[in-house]
């Protein structure tokens, strides 16, 4: 039992720096005029009139939606979502990447 909930706990403490990295990587390549392309996000982002403000709250229902899913049993659906923001992280670095690309 002790095992689980350590493996539990690591799951959702390497969720929560994805979200901080999904966040910081965003300001970023926002910062350099690169579209938002997720209307969940670009949504919150106008309804708050502010980058910060929105990316904290899409980030908070996240981390909400995991620790559900964890206290549920279900941690490999939690799983399956660090995988998911972790292309997502690497995806941003690409975005703000090729937003420095001279023409």
């Amino acid at each position: 039992m002790k095992a689980r909930a350590i493996e539990n706990q690591d799951v959702l403490l390497r969720c929560a720096g994805l979200q901080v990295l999904d966040v910081i990587t965003t300001l970023l390549f926002l910062a350099r005029g690169v579209v938002e392309a997720n209307p969940f996000v670009k949504w919150s982002i106008s309804l708050t009139h502010g980058n910060f403000a929105g990316l904290l709250i899409v980030k908070s229902v996240a981390l909400v939606l995991a620790l559900t899913a964890v206290r549920a049993g279900r941690t490999g659906v939690v799983v399956k979502m660090n995988r998911f923001f972790q292309f997502l992280v690497v995806w941003n670095i690409l975005a703000l990447a090729l937003s420095f690309r001279v023409h």
